[in-house]
């Protein structure tokens, strides 16, 4: 795997994360990542998003003056910061790489050590039915990781029917991991209205208070190689 030598990246970038690492108290990272100096940090992420850029079958393109190269350099901030902001959402339409950061952070995070789950909001909902049913599940390891990342949220279903009783899942977990202040890292489509309006009840307050959002709002990775490089 090539490392991005820290000479790659900008003056501005470099400057950014000196401020944000040199106050990290309350930072989301597992010890052996807060380790790192900022530069090594961001080089790290960098590699790791583009192993997973090579594993899907990709390209590789730089993106340091992208809209990716930018958002991991917001999601570095939102590790270091703000503890209470518990819940990180990648929100934009398809094809906009969220899955391919969302895989890149699992990766980064497990590599480390971290205790870790990722699932797709539907392999959520499948893994619930069978732990009501008292089947093998990973239910209960999604409730309690310290860190979980969870694909495609919204394209599952709110509801759930077991033995004539509404069940809410989704609600349900991120209920009990708000109560204990453990990470979430999600992908969806949908703003966080709609999130809100969806899952709504005891979490729509909630949703205020815990969640950063980072927005993808520019073209396809894929539509970005038939460019030419600046």
């Amino acid at each position: 795997m090539e490392i991005i030598k820290s000479a790659q990246l900008t003056p501005v970038v470099v400057k950014t994360l000196k401020a944000v690492m040199s106050c990290n108290k309350a930072s989301k990272l597992p010890q052996k990542l807060r380790e790192m100096d900022q530069e090594e940090l961001l080089a790290t992420l960098f590699a790791t998003y583009r192993a997973a850029v090579e594993e899907r079958g990709i390209p590789y393109r730089d993106i340091t003056n992208t809209e990716a190269g930018k958002n991991l350099v917001d999601i570095i901030k939102w590790m270091n910061n703000q503890k209470y902001r518990t819940t990180l959402f990648l929100q934009g339409s398809f094809g906009t790489g969220k899955t391919t950061i969302l895989q890149t952070l699992y990766a980064l995070y497990y590599t480390a050590g971290e205790r870790t789950e990722f699932c797709t909001a539907r392999g959520l909902i499948e893994q619930y039915r069978l732990s009501c049913n008292n089947e093998c599940s990973k239910y209960e390891l999604y409730m309690r990781s310290n860190v979980l990342f969870v694909d495609d949220l919204g394209t599952e279903r709110v509801q759930f029917k077991h033995y004539g009783d509404e069940l809410y899942p989704v609600q349900d977990l991120i209920d009990y991991r708000y109560e204990r202040q453990l990470t979430n890292i999600i992908t969806t489509n949908l703003p966080l209205e709609k999130i809100k309006a969806r899952y709504g009840g005891r979490l729509r307050d909630r949703f205020d208070e815990m969640c950063s959002i980072i927005r993808f709002s520019g073209e396809s990775y894929r539509g970005l190689l038939g460019k030419p490089a600046e």
